[in-house]
């Protein structure tokens, strides 16, 4: 489960950078699966707030989306103890998105699971700059 996590995150990063285009690891927390797909920007109309201000096309347009295979499954047995994105809790969601961009940041992510049969959690936290994934044992 923690391969499949790190793994999904950095399949969903490099997908957002070679295309030019956001991603997102998307959970699907009704039958525990995780796949990733790729995010419309939003449009100038939502990043203009003005009228009067003219939107001008981007000088190259972005490329084409990367369709990514990567589909997963966690167990069954495992515990899902927290999944917030952007500090907000979405473990009783049906679907969760943690969002990666161009640049290579990330929306700020943080998943705890837990074997029931032991005590010891797994921490998977992004660090937001670089939308890399940190694991942490908490006993």
């Amino acid at each position: 489960a923690i391969s499949d996590i790190t793994e999904a995150c950095g399949h969903a990063r490099a997908q957002a950078v070679l295309s030019g285009v956001p991603s997102a690891l998307r959970f699907r927390l009704e039958d525990r699966t995780m796949d990733i797909i790729s995010v419309n920007p939003p449009s100038q109309d939502q990043t203009n707030s003005s009228s009067q201000v003219e939107a001008e096309p981007p000088a190259t347009p972005p490329a084409k989306a990367i369709v990514s295979p990567f589909k997963a499954q966690l167990s069954d047995q495992l515990a899902i103890e927290m999944l917030d994105v952007n500090f907000q809790e979405k473990k009783d969601d049906e679907v969760a998105q943690v969002r990666f961009f161009p640049n290579g940041t990330s929306d700020e992510f943080t998943i705890v699971l837990q074997w029931p049969d032991y005590q010891m959690y797994r921490k998977i936290t992004l660090d937001i700059i670089t939308g890399q994934p940190d694991v942490e044992v908490i006993r």
